[in-house]
């Protein structure tokens, strides 16, 4: 059964402004390689956001991946910002990014710093630190018209805010 983006047809859940289909999805269907460290780091959020343990674990560099990965089922992911991406050298980068969601109907954030390797023409996720600053803490929700912030092109109250009420 091949796997698809719920939202293949509309903009990439990751933030990046394509569509799924040439975005994240050549990634995760394992078409393409991550040009970089950036790409593969939405591509890895687009695999949390669909539920893809096996992208996650095949994407992670094999000397640091944990020995179990779980994916709450009761956790949206609403939206991505990459805050910056810097490489360091030719085979190292880091990517900061904050990463928004809903877990058992309250909005919140994760703001990270992640580390990344590039082995050959792959690049692997290494590890990240989470940065706690007064932007993780606050979270904007978009008003009950704006559209909404997970990409789907829905307003925010046809589409996440129906989740965080559920």
């Amino acid at each position: 059964m091949e796997k698809t983006l719920k939202n293949s047809g509309v903009f990439c859940v990751c933030g990046s402004g394509l569509k799924a289909a040439s975005c994240c999805q050549p990634l995760l269907l394992g078409e393409q390689h991550a040009k970089s460290a950036e790409q593969l780091m939405r591509s890895r959020y687009t695999a949390y956001a669909s539920g893809d343990v096996d992208y996650i674990v095949r994407t992670w560099h094999p000397q640091y991946v944990p020995s179990s990965i779980e994916i709450a089922d009761d956790t949206f992911w609403t939206g991505l910002k990459v805050v910056r991406h810097r490489q360091l050298g030719d085979t190292e980068a880091e990517v900061e990014f904050i990463a928004s969601f809903v877990s058992q109907g309250v909005p919140a954030q994760m703001h990270e710093l992640s580390r990344f390797i590039r082995q050959g023409e792959v690049w692997l996720y290494v590890d990240g630190q989470q940065i706690d600053s007064q932007q993780s803490r606050t979270v904007v929700v978009p008003g009950r018209n704006d559209p909404c912030f997970c990409g789907s092109g829905k307003k925010y109250k046809k589409c996440c805010a129906r989740l965080s009420n559920s």
